[in-house]
C-alpha cells in the first residue's frame, strides 16, 4: 500500500496504542492541553522501540543537534545534488514498518485537526501527482518529488527535558516541541501546495482554500493609500519566502523583519478583525489542543503591534506575497516561483 492509502487508512480507525493509552479515534481526537505531552511522549517512545537500530541511529537526535534547526522546503536532493543539498534529519515514513506507521499517523492526529490532516492528504495526493508535469523533467532529475520523501524525527528524549517531534517534507512541516510533558511551542508550522486546486481523476482536490478566501477579502478592504503604504518595503515578489529559514539556520532574517509595511494603527477594526480570520485559519491546521499557542498571540496587545507587508497583485491572480507581522511573531504567505498558486504559507513564533 502507498503512503496516501496507508495513512488514510490508519487515520479513519479506532487503533489501540501498546503504551497502554486509552483507544481514540484519529479523526476526532480532542486532548487536553495539559496531556498532549503524555501522549506524544508514549507515542515516541514506542515509536523508538518499533525502529530498527539503524533506523534509530537517524531517527533520534539529541535536542541540541543544528538538524532541529535546518527547515528547508526544498524536495529530497537526487543523488546528483547531494553535494550541494545535504538530506533531510530523520527516517523516511515509508521506510517504517507498518507498526511504527501507525504511531507517526497517531502523533499526526494530536497534532493536526480534521481539516489538516485533509490538507496533508491534498498536499501529498498533488505531489504525487503533479510534480513532473508541473516542474519539468529536469527539476525532476535533480530532486525527489513526491509522498514517500517525507520524514519523521525526535530530537532529545521523550518526556525529559526539552524534547521535540517533527514530520517534515518538500510541503509541509508540523513541529512540536516540549519540556517534559508540557507543549510550549507548535512553531514553525509550514504548508505549501504546487497547485491551489486541480483535478485528480473524479476529485477536484483544494488545498486551503478559505484561508486564500480570508487573504482576498482583506486584501478587498485595502484602500489605495493603504496598498502604497503595505508596499513601500516591497516592491517586488520574492522567489523563496524571505523570512522562513531557507536552506540552513534556524534563525529569522532581522533585516527582512526591519523592512516596513502597513501598521494597525492604520488599519480601521473591521481590518484587524480581518487579519485574525486570516491567522486564525492557517491556526485551524492545528487540533483543538494545539493550536492554542499560536491563537492566544491574537490577543488586543500583539495585534496592536501587527503589521502588513505586500507586493504583487493585490487580485492574487497574478503573484503576490503577504507578510503579516507582530511583535511575537511572522505569518507569511508566497506564490513561489512566479505561479500564483502555489503557495508557501508558513507561521514563526519569535
Amino acid at each position: 500500500m502507498n503512503f496516501l492509502g496507508f495513512l488514510k487508512a490508519r487515520l479513519l480507525f479506532i487503533a489501540m496504542i501498546s503504551t497502554g493509552l486509552s483507544a481514540f479515534s484519529a479523526e476526532n481526537l480532542t486532548l487536553p492541553q495539559s496531556g498532549i505531552g503524555q501522549y506524544v511522549s508514549g507515542l515516541s517512545t514506542a515509536l523508538l522501540e518499533k525502529v530498527t537500530p539503524a533506523q534509530k541511529e537517524k531517527i533520534k537526535l539529541s535536542f541540541d543537534s543544528k538538524k532541529r534547526n535546518e527547515w528547508r522546503y526544498f524536495p529530497e536532493p537526487s543523488l546528483a545534488t547531494k553535494l550541494f543539498f545535504p538530506s533531510r534529519a530523520g527516517v523516511s515514513y515509508l521506510s517504517l514498518n507498518d507498526d511504527a506507521k501507525v504511531l507517526v499517523d497517531q502523533t499526526l492526529a494530536i497534532a493536526l485537526s480534521n481539516q489538516g490532516l485533509t490538507t496533508l492528504k491534498s498536499i501529498l495526493e498533488l505531489e504525487k501527482n503533479k510534480s513532473i508535469e508541473f516542474r519539468g523533467l529536469l527539476n525532476s532529475i535533480l530532486f525527489k518529488y513526491g509522498p514517500e520523501n517525507y520524514f519523521v524525527t525526535i530530537f532529545g528524549t521523550p518526556g525529559v527535558g526539552h524534547w521535540a517531534w517533527r514530520f517534515e517534507g518538500h510541503h509541509i512541516s508540523v513541529n512540536l516541541t516540549f519540556v517534559d510533558s508540557k507543549l510550549v511551542s507548535t512553531s514553525p508550522l509550514f504548508l505549501g501546495t504546487t497547485l491551489a486546486s486541480v483535478a485528480v481523476g473524479n476529485e477536484t482536490i483544494q488545498v486551503m482554500p478559505q484561508l486564500i478566501v480570508e487573504l482576498n477579502t482583506f486584501a478587498k478592504s485595502l484602500s489605495d493609500d493603504q496598498k502604497v503604504t503595505a508596499t513601500q518595503s516591497l516592491k517586488n515578489v520574492p522567489k523563496f519566502n524571505p523570512v522562513a529559514p531557507q536552506l540552513f539556520g534556524g534563525g529569522v532574517n532581522t533585516k527582512v523583519l526591519a523592512e516596513k509595511g502597513l501598521q494597525a494603527s492604520q488599519l480601521s477594526r473591521p481590518q484587524i478583525e480581518s487579519l485574525k480570520l486570516i491567522l486564525t485559519e492557517f491556526a485551524k491546521e492545528l487540533n483543538t489542543s494545539t493550536r492554542d499557542h499560536l491563537t492566544e498571540l491574537l490577543d488586543e496587545e500583539n495585534m496592536s503591534t501587527a503589521e502588513v507587508l505586500w507586493a504583487g497583485d493585490f487580485e492574487m491572480k497574478e503573484p503576490f506575497y503577504v507578510r503579516l507581522k507582530s511583535a511575537k511573531f511572522v505569518f507569511e504567505l508566497n506564490t513561489s516561483e512566479g505561479h500564483a498558486d502555489h503557495y508557501h504559507a508558513a507561521w514563526i513564533s519569535l
